[in-house]
């Protein structure tokens, strides 16, 4: 601890240790938010390279096919969706894992600092276009895809970390 004398002439303890235990714990639970989005949009898109078998559907319908192989199932080039989502989810989980490893202790509260606006910016981007591509989901396609549904369960929270600047 130090002293710390503001201009009034009162003096404070403050901490050298900057880490917040909230903003350690929102990382962490946002980590696990984007791990599941990695494995629901990894299954999705290794499903539609034909790494593997049918993934079903569970309400039972073929929402999910008719869904994944619209117009707006795809990029250019026929590069499927779910890919974009799933790159956005790895950088959601690097982000939010890279400041909570051990090692960093340099560069940490810059490190912290920067990926925190990171976050903020990927997962609102993605918050929005998840609810574009529902929105189509449910007025244009008319199905129901279970696992589209999912993503954009898990992208919600992710949309607005707390702003902590540790």
């Amino acid at each position: 601890m130090r002293t710390c004398r503001s201009w009034m002439g009162s003096t404070r303890l403050v901490s050298r240790r900057r880490q917040d235990p909230g903003a350690k714990w929102a990382r962490i639970a946002m980590a696990v938010l984007a791990t599941i989005g990695v494995i629901d949009t990894g299954s999705i898109t290794l499903k539609r390279w034909g790494f593997l078998g049918d993934l079903t559907c569970p309400m039972g319908a073929d929402g999910c096919d008719k869904v994944l192989n619209s117009a707006w199932g795809s990029l250019a080039d026929g590069i499927p969706l779910s890919l974009v989502g799933l790159i956005a989810y790895s950088a959601v989980l690097l982000m939010a894992l890279v400041p909570l490893l051990p090692g960093l202790q340099e560069n940490k509260s810059e490190l912290s600092r920067r990926t925190w606006w990171g976050l903020f910016m990927v997962s609102t981007g993605m918050a929005v276009f998840s609810g574009v591509l529902l929105g189509l989901m449910i007025f244009k396609i008319q199905a129901f895809c279970f696992f589209c549904v999912l993503s954009n369960t898990f992208t919600q929270p992710l949309k607005s970390p707390p702003i902590v600047v540790t």
